[in-house]
């Protein structure tokens, strides 16, 4: 919701991306079927919502909130999977832990971009264009 307004929908921020709730993603080749917790996409790769229940455009960014049950699958295979594909951004959210990690792909490899704990006021890449308030992540 932080994202949306500034960079879907434009208001408050620059636009340019579309992003998703955990939209269904299969990667054309491979019969790999994710689902996100959040995914984003360049408006100049992706202009409108196309009416499919399933998207086979790999993201531009991808966030998974993680979990106690979810962490190993999510930071495993589904990370291979998305450098697989060539998302160029990965976050990992830990509300738990209250931190914020940034990944961007580079030659096929994930490179840690930031790290980002507790309360403040981050530009997150590729959002940094809009200040990012740590603490409205960790409200329960």
């Amino acid at each position: 919701a932080l994202l949306d307004g500034p960079f879907d929908r434009g208001r408050d921020g620059p636009g340019g991306w579309l992003i998703l709730d955990e939209p269904e993603l299969r990667f054309a080749g491979s019969g790999d079927a994710l689902v996100p917790d959040l995914a984003g996409w360049r408006r100049e790769r992706m202009p409108r919502m196309p009416d499919t229940p399933v998207f086979s455009l790999a993201p531009d960014w991808v966030c998974e909130v993680l979990s106690p049950s979810t962490r190993r699958w999510d930071r495993g295979p589904k990370m291979r999977i998305y450098a697989r594909a060539g998302v160029e951004w990965l976050w990992f959210i830990e509300p738990l832990e209250e931190g914020l990690e940034i990944h961007r792909l580079r030659e096929g490899q994930w490179e840690l971009s930031g790290v980002h704990l507790g309360k403040g006021t981050v530009h997150a890449a590729p959002f940094e264009a809009v200040p990012l308030e740590l603490d409205a992540l960790w409200e329960r």
